[in-house]
């Protein structure tokens, strides 16, 4: 006897991007060119002390930024500002 392996169902396709993302996005006119700057490099995978020596300042400040960029965007973590900034991205490069 063989066991089976069981794969998921993939999830409706249809709700992608979901709504928080797609709602944060169009909050992204609210931040300055420095947050955008953090959030770039955040969604590169980058460390906050990465992050402070690409943009020459301080982690405190990065860390700074970051609390206006969850506030500015309604998100609670790092890797939801990542995915916003990669979403950005993905769709910029397949709009031109």
């Amino acid at each position: 006897m063989t066991d089976t392996v069981l794969i998921p169902a993939p999830r409706d396709l249809a709700s992608f991007p979901p709504r928080w993302l797609l709602e944060a996005t169009s909050r992204l006119e609210t931040l300055t060119e420095r947050q955008l700057a953090v959030m770039e490099l955040l969604s590169q995978g980058m460390s906050n002390s990465e992050i402070a020596r690409e943009l020459s300042c301080s982690e405190r400040t990065v860390k700074q930024h970051l609390s206006a960029i969850f506030t500015r965007l309604d998100v609670s973590s790092r890797l939801q500002a990542g995915l916003i900034a990669y979403h950005v991205k993905l769709r910029t490069a397949g709009s031109g």
